[in-house]
């Protein structure tokens, strides 16, 4: 932030807000995100793709709900996320063969490569 006169209509406490342990963490985050998309863009990757292709070699395959869970985050985004990793082909999502109520998120041997790249 830069220096500047106090807003006269800022809420009361927002000078404590500002030095917050969330607000902070977040920022924090934040500038830790920027510096590994810097890094993995050359090899085409975002950190969060980064972070999903490690879960899944771990876990390979897993039930979308427990990766999900496993994230911190619900199914809905974590369906978002993973469509770009589908269309490179890095990562596969089917109905599981013996339960078809079961989505199950695959690393391909292309999203193997890539992590390893």
């Amino acid at each position: 932030m830069h220096d500047q006169a106090r807003q006269p209509d800022l809420p009361e406490g927002i000078d404590a807000a500002l030095f917050c342990a969330c607000f902070n963490l977040r920022k924090t985050a934040r500038a830790i995100t920027q510096f590994y998309n810097a890094i993995l863009q050359p090899k085409g990757l975002l950190a969060t793709q980064f972070t999903l292709l490690a879960i899944l070699a771990r876990d390979n395959p897993t039930p979308i709900s427990a990766f999900a869970e496993a994230l911190g985050m619900d199914r809905t985004t974590l369906a978002r996320n993973l469509k770009p990793l589908q269309r490179d082909g890095l990562v596969q999502v089917a109905p599981d063969e013996t339960d078809h109520r079961i989505q199950l998120v695959t690393l391909t041997a292309e999203g193997r490569a890539a992590l390893l790249a």
